[in-house]
């Protein structure tokens, strides 16, 4: 488990038809090797009910995650999940 300062651009969350989710869209920079620049790929948060901690938050916003990856149980790793986040207010100019 790793925590980290992120910067989210975004959410989705879903709870319907037996699918519960949230998505987080996290900034990540471009591999150096392949460009310059950022992506915001989607990183999964858990339930539905996670995603009411962003209801009224104007993005971008900067988020203190932790973050876990978990084996496959085929030898090998899914890619990294957020089991915790905190937003960090930014303070008035």
């Amino acid at each position: 488990m790793a925590k980290s300062i992120v910067t989210i651009t975004g959410y989705d969350c879903y709870n319907n038809d037996g699918i519960d989710f949230t998505k987080l869209f996290v900034q990540a920079d471009i591999d150096p090797n392949r460009g310059s620049g950022f992506s915001t790929p989607a990183m999964n948060f858990g339930l539905s009910a996670n995603g009411g901690m962003f209801r009224g938050v104007i993005f971008p916003v900067q988020a203190e995650v932790e973050t876990a990856q978990y084996s496959d149980g085929k030898g090998g790793f899914k890619k990294p999940v957020i089991i915790q986040c905190r937003l960090i207010t930014s303070k008035p100019n």
